[in-house]
């Protein structure tokens, strides 16, 4: 029996309003998109040929992969990174912020064949048999082995340091991953 695929979702990198204020909340809730894109991804591998929906799903994850995993990965890195290096306890998450930030450089090298995978598959390129299993469970399997093992770590290790940031440096993890998502001004340089 296949897996059905997702329903399309709201805004794939816009966080809920209910953790919106709460970084590491957010950082969570970036975390369960991952896990949806991958479960899509590895659903459209058996999807039917003339299921409608198989379209709008490689979209989707497309979308979020394009978008919404760099603006997480940059949150990561560029925000929340420094903040725990100055941290009390930097010593003590400096090695899992090493293996997070090297496995962000390895999903960004694997973007672009995935991308263009979805996106075949969004197309209708893709046609049902093993010219699509193929590719798509091909791509799944490296979704699940590189981006779930990944959010795992940071869940074990990185985000249990975070929480324990001091009220100022939440506000400002979080004013920075909402400029990230802002739209700019006209006239504004980015």
């Amino acid at each position: 029996m296949r897996a059905p695929l997702p329903s399309p979702a709201r805004s794939p990198f816009l966080p809920s309003a209910a953790v919106a204020t709460d970084p590491v909340a957010w950082l969570l809730d970036c975390h369960g998109r991952i896990r949806k894109v991958v479960g899509g991804v590895r659903a459209l591998a058996g999807a039917a040929a003339d299921d409608p929906r198989a379209a709008q799903t490689a979209q989707d994850c497309a979308r979020y992969l394009r978008i919404g995993l760099p603006l997480h990965a940059l949150d990561e890195d560029a925000s929340l990174r420094p903040l725990l290096l100055r941290g009390p306890g930097a010593g003590a998450v400096e090695r899992a912020l090493d293996r997070m930030s090297s496995e962000h450089e390895r999903i960004e090298a694997g973007l672009p064949q995935a991308l263009d995978t979805l996106e075949a598959a969004a197309a209708g390129v893709l046609v049902a048999g093993p010219l699509v299993a193929g590719p798509l469970a091909e791509l799944a399997g490296w979704l699940e082995g590189l981006l779930l093992e990944h959010i795992a770590h940071e869940e074990q290790h990185i985000l249990p340091a975070a929480s324990q940031l001091s009220p100022a440096d939440l506000a400002l993890l979080a004013r920075q991953m909402r400029a990230r998502r802002s739209p700019s001004p006209v006239g504004a340089e980015s």
